[in-house]
């Protein structure tokens, strides 16, 4: 072999080389390297799901715009106190409260008001405040377990069927009683009494106020004005 045969066959074993292996163009390129389509999933961004905030939650009572005169309880408590500063409880504020079973209520308290604490079944203790006067209508009516409970001195009118249907097996009424309502103890079917528990013979008592109740013979012999 001549040394030229051998030089062009370097040469041209050397070009071959330099040209490029693949077909069709070359893949386009960025300053970081080969530029690559990006997918969907590479893309789209995970939308991020707001938590829900919970409600607030409701306070236990609610109060008249001045707080004197609480209008509703909204709890679930077993044993309730009504805060201090509360003049009067109003009309149903307790009504129908199925977990109550006692309830104190404090000191300026002056008025409970109609069917303030009403059908509530498992009530059973009520503390009532000095300075009390006044029990509306059917206040505690149908409290089938209520059976400890003082009438403080001061108070002056019980209304209508105000613990018709309750549990009392005994009640000793102040003398400052002067009205109590018709059916006002009705349906007490173990309420005894005797004559000092009675209110004062200057009391008004509506008719039938202890209908049902073992005491009503007493209250007729006592209270000649007393109607059945």
């Amino acid at each position: 072999m001549s040394f030229r045969k051998l030089f062009l066959g370097i040469f041209a074993a050397a070009l071959i080389g330099a040209l490029p292996t693949g077909c069709g163009k070359t893949p386009a390129t960025t300053e970081g390297g080969p530029r690559t389509a990006k997918t969907a999933v590479e893309t789209a961004k995970p939308t991020e799901k707001k938590a829900d905030k919970p409600a607030p939650a409701k306070p236990d009572f609610t109060f008249s715009a001045d707080g004197k005169t609480l209008i509703k309880y909204n709890g679930r408590g077993e044993e309730v106190t009504v805060p201090s500063g509360v003049a009067a409880i109003g009309e149903k504020a307790f009504a129908g409260s199925r977990d109550l079973v006692v309830v104190n209520i404090p000191s300026g308290v002056a008025t409970i008001g109609d069917g303030a604490f009403a059908d509530c079944p498992d009530l059973q203790r009520v503390t009532l405040p000095e300075g009390l006067i006044s029990i509306g209508k059917e206040a505690f009516a149908g409290c089938a377990n209520l059976a400890v409970m003082t009438i403080p001195a001061g108070v002056t009118t019980i209304g209508e069927r105000a613990f018709a249907k309750c549990n009392f097996k005994q009640m000793k009424f102040p003398e400052s009683v002067s009205s109590i309502g018709a059916g006002a103890f009705a349906g007490c079917a173990g309420l005894e009494l005797v004559k000092e528990d009675l209110p004062p013979r200057s009391a008004s008592i509506g008719a039938g106020a202890f209908n049902g109740c073992p005491c009503e013979r007493l209250v007729k012999e006592c209270f000649p004005s007393y109607l059945r």
